[in-house]
């Protein structure tokens, strides 16, 4: 009998056994301390926004010919197949808005040209950003994304540096609105909120009143937010978001 050699082999299939599962958690350590290398962030890069083109029509900051407050509208957007479809359905929302300034802020490095040349085409006052995630995302290779965050804190640093007077509204282009909620924000003196519908399973994200004051929230998804509220749910005047020192 021989038996050098079967045991040898069976030797040597034990040692790739081992190296494969110390390999396979060296990947998993590795893989995990990309995943969570420092707490999400809300900020952006003080690089951005960076502003590509604008354009001031009647209804825009310069024009001034209505006493109504002017409105500003940031919708953030990134590149896909429907997105000219969808920023077309809420820019011909938008147009029958008066004096509204639209703050497009795209999730890109390059400019997407279709999108300035829609948006120059509609004839509503816009300022066309570049607001891209920031890098450090890209190792993120699943879970959640900061999506739209580095958009609107692009769109609302602009704010900061050129609004004095007005509101401020998040429309995302995948939304459907209803003109009379522009109506009724306009004339937001701090912070206005309403009921969204068709948000997570419950068809319904709204804050929740009794005898007109507030007492709670109604949302699919309360978790551990302390503002349990969907983005279109609420419009923020310019001179009380102005007074808020960030942090």
């Amino acid at each position: 009998m021989r038996p050098s050699q079967p045991l040898g082999l069976l030797t040597v299939m034990k040692k790739v056994q081992v190296l494969a599962v110390l390999l396979g958690v060296v990947v998993l350590v590795v893989y995990f301390m990309l995943l969570f290398s420092g707490p999400v962030t809300t900020t952006t890069s003080t690089a951005f926004p960076v502003v590509v083109t604008s354009w001031l029509g009647e209804y825009g900051v310069e024009g001034m010919q209505s006493d109504l407050p002017i409105l500003y509208v940031i919708t953030p957007t990134y590149r896909r197949p429907e997105q000219i479809p969808e920023l077309t359905r809420l820019g011909q929302t938008l147009m029958h808005v008066p004096k509204l300034h639209w703050l497009v802020a795209d999730d890109a490095t390059s400019v997407n040209q279709q999108v300035v040349d829609y948006l120059k085409s509609i004839g509503i006052p816009f300022t066309y950003f570049l607001t891209p995630m920031p890098q450090k995302y890209s190792r993120r290779w699943f879970g959640y994304l900061p999506k739209g965050v580095a958009n609107r804190n692009g769109a609302m640093m602009w704010l900061r540096l050129h609004a004095t007077e007005g509101v401020m509204y998040m429309a995302d282009d995948d939304n459907t609105y209803d003109l009379r909620i522009f109506q009724e924000i306009r004339h937001t003196k701090k912070v206005s909120m309403f009921p969204v519908g068709l948000v997570t399973h419950t068809g319904l994200s709204t804050p929740v009143l009794r005898d007109g004051r507030w007492v709670g929230w109604f949302d699919g998804w309360i978790s551990d937010r302390v503002f349990p509220v969907d983005m279109a749910g609420f419009a923020v005047s310019i001179p009380f978001f102005l007074s808020v020192v960030c942090v």
